[in-house]
């Protein structure tokens, strides 16, 4: 048996830099795996939604992780389309 991986469920690779993803809640409703929101660390540990825009750092409460989460469960916001 021959494993396969359908279009559905295939997931871009990860931006270089982020250790951790956590897809939104439009992400997960739409199928749309680019709408997450990634952690990354180079000089400061930050969170950054990639459907609104929105972003937490280290230096912010709650912790990195728990907003990355939390942001995450609750953005249904989606990408103008055309904009980077």
């Amino acid at each position: 048996m021959s494993a396969t991986v359908s279009r559905e469920c295939a997931v871009e690779p990860w931006p270089e830099g982020v250790f951790a993803r956590h897809l939104t809640w439009a992400g997960a409703h739409l199928g749309d795996h680019s709408l997450t929101v990634d952690i990354s660390e180079d000089d400061l540990r930050r969170a950054v939604c990639r459907g609104c825009g929105d972003s937490h750092n280290q230096y912010e409460k709650p912790s990195v992780s728990e907003w990355a989460m939390s942001h995450a469960a609750a953005c249904r916001a989606l990408p103008r389309p055309g904009v980077a």
